[in-house]
């Protein structure tokens, strides 16, 4: 939206991130034919098939084009209400919250902690959530400062995104290593990353949670943190840079 390079350090652009969304792949599939190209009726919504039967080479754009999110979310509702019954609609969303076996992975961590089903929704919302709702207050801690919140915040997620294994051990051992580098208490380290997380100072494990979520998503929830406390200034970012180099 800001018309600045796409990068992965600022946008999600995996398609599993997409995928973990709930965005249909129909609809992406039509929103990507429609960068820096136009059917010749002007029609928004095609299938690939009538893409390629239209496809022109003179009316590909020679401009950038700009990934517009709000223009995916308005496409991708026209596919649920045009191209959806509401038992299909019922279905495919089945689909999406059991997303393969990333339902079954958290099945343990809640078990242990509903006493019904409807205690679910409350305590693993964030796992199919869009947008937390948290706000600045949510980081309240009477031994931690926004500074060192945004320090933590910021180390953890350079930290994550330098893991080459997604796996539970390797997430823990690392925010373990940053943890005692920046001599913290673990469950202090850890409270910033459980609001960002998962919404809440205290839920199921943060670490379990962000294995289940994945990279993007957690990278996305710990940017839009970031963002919540007020962001991170030019002048800040290369102090934290060579913190984040001196501790590592």
């Amino acid at each position: 939206r800001d018309k600045s390079k796409l990068s992965k350090r600022k946008n999600p652009t995996g398609i599993k991130y997409y995928q973990a969304m709930g965005y249909l792949p129909e609809a992406v599939a039509n929103y990507l034919g429609m960068m820096g190209w136009s059917m010749p009726s002007g029609e928004e919504k095609f299938t690939i098939a009538e893409m390629t039967s239209e496809f022109d080479i003179a009316r590909v754009s020679l401009g950038g084009p700009i990934f517009d999110v709000e223009k995916l979310d308005w496409l991708n509702g026209k596919y649920f209400r045009e191209e959806m019954s509401d038992a299909e609609f019922v279905e495919k969303f089945k689909s999406w919250v059991s997303r393969g076996d990333k339902f079954s992975s958290a099945v343990p961590l809640i078990k242990e902690r509903v006493n019904k089903f409807s205690d679910v929704v409350d305590l693993s919302g964030f796992f199919i959530s869009a947008d937390l709702t948290i706000t600045k207050d949510s980081f309240s801690h009477k031994r931690l400062d926004l500074d060192l919140i945004l320090r933590v915040l910021q180390f953890s997620l350079w930290q994550l995104e330098s893991l080459q294994d997604w796996t539970r051990d390797e997430v823990q051992s690392q925010l373990q290593l940053l943890s005692n580098k920046m001599e913290l208490k673990i469950q202090e380290f850890l409270f910033p990353l459980f609001v960002a997380i998962t919404g809440n100072p205290v839920s199921l494990s943060v670490i379990e949670s962000m294995v289940i979520l994945g990279i993007d998503i957690v990278r996305m929830r710990l940017r839009k943190a970031i963002n919540i406390l007020g962001g991170i200034s030019k002048k800040k970012q290369k102090l934290f840079e060579k913190e984040y180099r001196d501790l590592i």
